[in-house]
């Protein structure tokens, strides 16, 4: 009988520590690096009211992006999404799997590469639009 209860908890053990392991597992963002873009800010307050600024240093969303203006990204399809990084390019991006009021979208966790630095900002193209956001605290 005690050898029957060691099975069991020893089969609850392993699902646990494999459930776990999926859930902690972190699933990549497609996404392509589209260039490096000179940029300049035209309104102070307007820019850091923005993500851009302090806190995140990138934001998600199309290339209008309050108080900068991007220089020669006339060609850039206006309609997609994409991830704009101020002064450091993109190491990776993945979905944080957490749970939030929005289901629409899913929150991702942009780790950018710190030791790279320039006056410019990197964009990227998101593979697929409308799904995924900021993870805001």
């Amino acid at each position: 009988m005690k050898k029957k209860y060691k099975l069991v908890i020893g089969a609850l053990m392993i699902l646990l520590i494999i459930s776990l392991f999926f859930l902690k597992r972190k699933k990549a963002v497609n996404y392509k690096f589209i260039g490096k873009y000179k940029y300049e800010i035209i309104n102070d307050s307007l820019f850091e009211n923005t993500y851009l600024h302090g806190s995140f240093g990138y934001v998600i969303g199309n290339l209008s992006i309050p108080g900068v203006e991007i220089v020669k990204i006339e060609n850039l399809n206006k309609q997609a999404d994409y991830i704009i990084s101020l002064n450091h390019p993109i190491k990776t991006v993945n979905e944080k799997l957490i749970d939030c009021n929005d289901k629409t979208k899913i929150p991702v966790e942009v780790v950018q590469d710190i030791n790279t630095k320039s006056n410019d900002l990197y964009i990227y193209k998101l593979d697929v639009k409308g799904k995924y956001k900021l993870q805001t605290p």
